[in-house]
């Protein structure tokens, strides 16, 4: 999952602010629901300190975009499926090199266990075909909105990009004094069974912000019109 600070996207339906009072009642409301209240709503599992998943969504490998979480049941709409704290938190100092000097001491006050996990995750910045902490880091970092920090979060970042998403996030505040911040993840509408979990980063198709192209439906329908109607306007000017 690339990031570039986070981003709603367009066809997301409720407010894009997430600390907005409207955005605040939702997230509310749909936590009383994904907690208890509907006895049909699994609990979420706790996977890691402060980290906790659905046992509706499952981590599987997807062809063309290395891993990312695949309903294994289906989800019904405003479900929350994710709810974890930043795994890492540094300060941007502004260049690359003080950055980089960021991400490794951050990195290195890690346990183990959350060394490795981040270390699983994506390097779209592989030199030579090796991960460095720094690629990972760069690759899957979203912009702190309750601080000025830059943010990881492992779960979150197992989730692709699609300019049709069918779940989203919402940023929320530490605990007083903390600088990590979290967030919980909902189904925006109902996921069928075998549907990939998908949220929307913010993609223009840009190739100097985005190294990677977008498989959604929306993408890949306008993709494939495009190159109908180039072969059409190419067959009839043979014809000519």
């Amino acid at each position: 999952m690339l990031r570039r600070g986070r981003s709603h996207g367009p066809s997301e339906p409720y407010p894009a602010n997430s600390s907005s009072q409207a955005s605040t009642n939702k997230i509310e409301e749909w936590t009383r629901r994904s907690t208890h209240e509907d006895d049909q709503l699994q609990p979420l599992a706790e996977v890691g300190k402060g980290s906790f998943k659905s046992s509706k969504i499952k981590l599987c490998d997807i062809p063309g975009k290395g891993k990312g979480f695949i309903a294994v049941q289906g989800i019904k709409a405003h479900e929350m499926i994710i709810r974890e704290e930043a795994t890492l938190c540094y300060d941007a100092a502004g260049t690359y090199y003080e950055d980089v000097k960021s991400v490794h001491a951050a990195f290195a006050q890690l346990d183990e266990g959350s060394k490795q996990h981040v270390l699983e995750l994506t390097d779209l910045f592989m030199f030579g075909g090796r991960k460095t902490v720094e690629g990972i880091i760069f690759t899957n970092y979203t912009k702190g909105e309750f601080s000025s920090t830059w943010q990881l979060f492992r779960l979150y970042s197992r989730l692709n990009h699609s300019c049709v998403p069918n779940a989203r996030w919402f940023a929320c505040p530490g605990e007083p004094g903390q600088i990590s911040e979290t967030v919980q993840v909902f189904t925006i509408r109902a996921v069928a069974k075998g549907e990939e979990v998908c949220t929307d980063y913010g993609y223009d198709g840009d190739a100097d912000s985005w190294p990677f192209q977008c498989l959604c439906t929306k993408c890949t329908e306008t993709h494939e019109q495009l190159q109908a109607e180039w072969l059409q306007g190419s067959a009839n000017k043979s014809m000519k």
